[in-house]
């Protein structure tokens, strides 16, 4: 993907070639404006997702372009090679992939953004990762697959690239006499397992290690402390349950009743953990609600890394 980036956008004449055959396809199909190709990102998801997009959207258009490269004569040589190689690397696999990839990414995405907000709600967060992660592990069956696979058939023959199984190498029975007993996945099963189930695997090992079943519990109920009202009096538990040697617990649950009243009372806007407490200190009512403020430093003082 990259490498393709790297050829059509480093050259306006290239670039050029690539938005006039989108046009002149666009026009045919009456569909969207052209794409441009991204470069990828080591830290942002969302133009990984961008960059999976514009290539479904402009594959088609992309392999005529590189044809077109190494057709015409007014592109040097180099270029030309260059165009060959790349035209060779689009084959079913990278059709796959593409498939495969831009719904799982888009989930991502999503979330993602809304983790990015300046008034995220980390209670709302949390949920979100939980169905993103319920959402995923949904999707690894065979038949979500087969789905994906007759999608990359068809974008396969929008570029003229089929499914060809590679051939098997057979090993000489004087190196392991049990080969006829091995088990070899073929055709789709092999993409299945190989690829989208490890795909699969990678992402949901990443999401559940860095939110795992020891700090989503608490990092939901700080909705207590952002929406501080009666019905959250069992978040607020949790919330204590964590922080038990720096509050007192039995008496934890009155002083958030009073805090709620004395809230609402005031009118203050709820929602942000941080506008609340200014309130508080500006309002001298740390003194006056002394565990409650403890709860508060403590979650504004926890390391985004955390």
């Amino acid at each position: 993907v990259e490498k393709l980036y790297a050829f059509i956008e480093g050259s306006t004449k290239r670039h050029g070639l690539f938005q006039d055959i989108q046009g002149k396809m666009a026009a045919e199909d009456d569909s969207s404006k052209p794409g441009t190709l991204k470069s990828l990102s080591t830290t942002r998801w969302s133009t990984r997702f961008d960059n999976v997009r514009v290539l479904l959207e402009t594959l088609p258009a992309l392999v005529a372009t590189l044809n077109k490269i190494t057709g015409r004569g007014d592109f040097d040589r180099e270029s030309a090679g260059n165009a060959v190689c790349l035209k060779n690397a689009i084959n079913f696999e990278f059709s796959l992939g593409l498939v495969t990839l831009s719904p799982l990414l888009k989930l991502i995405n999503v979330t993602s953004k809304y983790l990015q907000t300046a008034d995220m709600d980390i209670s709302s967060a949390c949920i979100l990762i939980e169905s993103l992660i319920a959402r995923l592990e949904s999707l690894r069956s065979t038949e979500q697959f087969d789905t994906y696979w007759t999608q990359a058939i068809d974008l396969g023959e929008t570029i003229n690239v089929e499914y060809a199984e590679p051939r098997i190498r057979k090993v000489s029975c004087r190196i392991d006499s049990a080969t006829s007993n091995e088990t070899r996945l073929t055709g789709p099963h092999k993409y299945c397992v190989t690829f989208y189930f490890e795909t699969l695997d990678l992402m949901l090992s990443a999401l559940t290690t860095r939110f795992s079943s020891d700090n989503l519990p608490l990092l939901k109920s700080i909705k207590c402390l952002s929406t501080p009202v009666k019905e959250n009096v069992d978040a607020l538990t949790t919330l204590s349950s964590y922080y038990h040697h720096d509050v007192k617990v039995n008496i934890i649950v009155e002083e958030y009743e009073l805090f709620c009243k004395a809230i609402e009372m005031q009118h203050v806007a709820i929602g942000n953990v941080h506008n609340i407490f200014l309130h508080m200190v500006n309002m001298k009512m740390v003194a006056m609600f002394p565990n409650i403020s403890t709860l508060y430093r403590l979650i504004l003082t926890l390391p985004a890394t955390s």
